[in-house]
């Protein structure tokens, strides 16, 4: 078996676990986007990096700014980023990297970080929450979401004993998804960012991220 959290294991999990876009998942993962997008409030001037952007959802959905790059570990999700780009006429740049080493880029090359609902997949998320601190400056804003786990498992399990998990998130796991590796909720997640950032402000949304 591949290596946990190396490219192969996530060219893996990816294809088997695919951030879904369908149905009330889906619902969700817009109010997540648009939640985001608000905070980062991008503007024409900024430049824009997405850490785990996966099959490319939420750094094309970001507006038209002078740089936007989107990177991730698997080649496969990087493949169907591009492909889902290029279908949209988007200009964004897609690169392989390991968010838990040194980035290739310099510090002060993005105004604008996004992390979102990639920490989870990582062995060691304070590795990943550094390697993106050494990109800033203190004017880079950077926005992390994560799944609060918890309370998405009892929801899960309520819904399987009365059949309507299949019916509301086909194609999603009952369980806790075993492509996700960490289980996060507010304090882990404050208690992580304020070694390396200002918190400027932590919230829920629809009590199944933070």
């Amino acid at each position: 078996a591949p290596e946990v959290a190396s490219p192969e294991w996530n060219d893996f999990m990816f294809l088997q676990h695919a951030t879904p876009y369908s149905g009330l998942a889906g619902f969700i993962q817009k109010k997540r986007i648009r939640k985001v997008l608000k905070w980062a409030n991008i503007q024409p001037v900024d430049c824009v990096l997405e850490v785990g952007c996966e099959a490319g959802e939420l750094i094309r959905s970001t507006p038209d700014c002078k740089r936007r790059v989107g990177i991730d570990i698997s080649k496969e999700a990087l493949k169907k980023a591009h492909e889902k780009a290029a279908a949209q006429n988007k200009r964004i740049e897609f690169l392989q990297a390991n968010c838990c080493q040194t980035l290739p880029f310099e510090k002060g090359t993005f105004t604008v970080i996004l992390c979102s609902e990639m920490l989870e997949h990582v062995p060691n998320p304070e590795s990943c929450i550094n390697a993106i601190a050494d990109l800033c400056t203190p004017e880079t804003r950077v926005i992390f979401t994560v799944p609060n786990e918890k309370p998405k498992l009892k929801i899960k399990k309520l819904l399987s004993a009365t059949g309507l998990f299949n019916l509301l998130f086909p194609g999603i796991e009952a369980g806790q998804s075993e492509w996700h590796l960490q289980q996060f909720n507010r304090n882990l997640l404050r208690t992580l960012c304020e070694k390396r950032f200002e918190m400027v402000r932590i919230t829920s949304i629809w009590g199944m991220h933070w």
